[in-house]
Formats: C-alpha cells, sequence, structure tokens
C-alpha cells in the first residue's frame, strides 16, 4: 500500500494561483495527479476574499495565534504577581523602556500592573552621569568634526577627544557619531577583500562528491539561482534536491536572497518528508547557508550540514546541473512580466513537468517520481 501524499501549504496555494489564473481543473489534475476534488477544497480555503484580502486558512491561522497569545498572556500574567515582589523599580524602568517604541506609557504600565505616577517620578529624577556625559560627547564630537572640515572619520575624532581629555572608547565614538549622523566626507577607493574569515573556519565536506544514495532522504543538496524579470528585477529561487532520486523536494521564488528563504524552504521540505537523525544537506558557503538561523534550524531536525569548499562548485554539481538544466529549458526560453509570472512558472516546471514527467539519465530514465516509488 503507497503512503498518503503529503503536500506543503506552498504548494496548495500554487495549485490555488494556477486555478485562479485560468488553468482548468481537468488539466491540473491531469498535470500534478490531484484529485479535482481537493483542488476544490483548497481552492475553498486558501482563496482571498475580494473586500478583505483575507482566506479561510489566514483566519484559522489568527485565530490559532490569538488562542495561544491569550495562554500565554495568562501565564505571564500569573507569574507576574510572584515575580513583581522581587523586582526593583529599577528593574521595571529598564522594561519600559524596551517596550517605549512599540507601546504608550499607559498600555505598558496597565500590563505589568505598575503605576503611572511611579514611573513618572522615576523619570523626573536627576538624570544620571552617564546621560551627562556623553551630552558632552556629542557637543565635542560635532565640533572636532565641524573644526577639521568633515574630514574626520571615527578613529581621528576619537583621537582628538583622547588628546584634549575626554575619555571614550572608540566603538562608543563611532557610534554616537552615527546618531548625529556624521561622517567623512573622504571616500575610500573601493578595493576587493579577501574573506579570510570562512578559510579560517572549519567548514566540514561530509558528501565528499559522493552523489549517491540507496533510499529517499539520506542526503539532500540545496542552492539558490537568479531569474530575472521586467518588472521587478532578479528574483531568487531557492531549492533542495533528494539526491536518491534527483527530486526537488522544495523550493521557493522569492524577490530578495535572504536567510529566511532558505530556512522556510529547509522547513517546507521537513514538512513534506520523512526526516530521521543522520540525514545530511550539502550546501555551498553562501552567507544565507552559513547564517545562524539556518544552522539552528538543521538542529531542531537532527539534519548534519556539508558545505562544498570555497569557490569549486563541482561539490555541489548535481543541483547546481538541475539550475543550469532549468534555465535551458524554461528561463531562457520566455521573458517574465513580474514576480508572479515567474513564480507560477518555476511551479509548473518543477512540479509540473520536473519532477513528474521528465526523465533523468542518471536515475536509469525514469521521472524523480518514478525512482523514488520504487522504494515506496
Amino acid at each position: 500500500m503507497s503512503k498518503r501524499k503529503r503536500y506543503s501549504v506552498e504548494f496548495k496555494k500554487m495549485i490555488v494561483q494556477l486555478y485562479e489564473s485560468g488553468t482548468s481543473v481537468t488539466d491540473l489534475t491531469s498535470e500534478y495527479g490531484i484529485a479535482s476534488a481537493t483542488i476544490y477544497k483548497w481552492n475553498d480555503l486558501y482563496k482571498k476574499d475580494n473586500d478583505t484580502g483575507v482566506s479561510k486558512a489566514d483566519l484559522l491561522e489568527m485565530q490559532a495565534r490569538i488562542t495561544k497569545l491569550e495562554s500565554e498572556n495568562d501565564i505571564l500574567k500569573k507569574a507576574l504577581t510572584i515575580f513583581a515582589k522581587k523586582v526593583s523599580i529599577k528593574d521595571w524602568q529598564s522594561a519600559m523602556k524596551v517596550t517605549a517604541s512599540a507601546h504608550s506609557v499607559k498600555e505598558v504600565c496597565q500590563t505589568l500592573h505598575l503605576c503611572r505616577s511611579t514611573y513618572y517620578q522615576y523619570q523626573h529624577q536627576t538624570k544620571p552621569e552617564q546621560f551627562k556625559r556623553r551630552q558632552v560627547l556629542y557637543q565635542q564630537i560635532r565640533r572636532i568634526y565641524f573644526d577639521h572640515r568633515r574630514v574626520y572619520g571615527a578613529p581621528k575624532v576619537h583621537e582628538e577627544l583622547l588628546r584634549e581629555g575626554y575619555h571614550a572608547s572608540l566603538k562608543l565614538v563611532q557610534k554616537l557619531m552615527r546618531h548625529l549622523g556624521l561622517r567623512s566626507i573622504v571616500v575610500k577607493k573601493w578595493r576587493y577583500e579577501h574573506n579570510n574569515y570562512i578559510d579560517q573556519m572549519t567548514y566540514p565536506n561530509l558528501l565528499k562528491q559522493d552523489f549517491k544514495a540507496v533510499k529517499p532522504n539520506q542526503k539532500w543538496a540545496a542552492d539558490i539561482t537568479y531569474i530575472p524579470t521586467k518588472t521587478d528585477g532578479w528574483c531568487y529561487l531557492a531549492t533542495i534536491m533528494d539526491l536518491y532520486s534527483r527530486k526537488i523536494i522544495a523550493h521557493k521564488l522569492s524577490r530578495h536572497m535572504t536567510t529566511e528563504l532558505v530556512v522556510n524552504v529547509l522547513n517546507q521540505a521537513c514538512e513534506t518528508r520523512t526526516v530521521k537523525a543522520g540525514l545530511i544537506l550539502h550546501t555551498d558557503l553562501g552567507s544565507q547557508y552559513r547564517s545562524t538561523a539556518l544552522e539552528t534550524a538543521l538542529k531542531q531536525h537532527a539534519i548534519r550540514h556539508s558545505y562544498s569548499k570555497r569557490g569549486y562548485p563541482y561539490d555541489n554539481s548535481v543541483v547546481e546541473s538541475f539550475h543550469a538544466r532549468f534555465k535551458k529549458e524554461e528561463v531562457y526560453q520566455r521573458t517574465y512580466k513580474d514576480y508572479h509570472e515567474a513564480n507560477l512558472a518555476q511551479f509548473s516546471y518543477i512540479e509540473g513537468f520536473y519532477n513528474s514527467r521528465r526523465i533523468i539519465s542518471a536515475d536509469g530514465y525514469l521521472t524523480p517520481d518514478e525512482k523514488e516509488q520504487l522504494v515506496s
């Protein structure tokens, strides 16, 4: 008995977009192997309301978030009655400062069960010495900067302050100059600097160009490629491939190449696949793939991270080859008006053609889906 296929939320939303863009249910059923009743169900769930722009799925998600927040708020309020007895006025003031930019004093005081008169009384007390010292530094930094024809940056302003007997660290001077909007008018000539930090760190290559796997979810490979559009400029496609079948198990197009993009694609893959400890994800040394956020997500799923050698694309050649094939067979054959059009195109190519219909010579001329069915 074959396993029930799992679809990510991203996949469901893309099917709804294709349906709303004019693709018939018959064509969607034929191309993606989804029952017509399922398509209608997804459309009812994810279709945006014309007036509010909100779908039923959005409302359900918001209701779940509200329930969770109410529960967390109840826990915190009960705990607050105990903690409040042990917190000093100074600590309360620190809490007020942290929340001041986003919430009113009245709102914060009510939430923390703090009397507003106590807060204002503390605020009107004599300002601390640090505040006075910084006001002096602001004045002296501004004077030194303009006295020297605005050519001094933070290091030279810092040196002048030390000469005049004012004690402050270089980092503090840099911070205060940023607050004042002061920077040297001298622009240095740009020079390429080799990133020695990467060379000094140890990034293990667990894959070692062994792209074979005996079953799915043993070895994954990920990468990002570029897709040009007329009105939205460059868009960025992040993908994850299962090296057993060469199937693209997760993919997402974004207007920006960010850490959030690669983390979302990883979560999408984990949502639809069975992840067991020991699974390897191989990537290049791009900053998104070296990010703390991605490493945290990988640890949560007990996935081991493998890296290509710097400047050596052969270590990730299988997914690099897919991106090259995708561009030859899809991207270079047309011009995309905007992000939306490119997004529908990449989804249609990957889910409607590559995974289900395109045979792969390295897989014995089977499609990726057919290769996975051998072990289902």
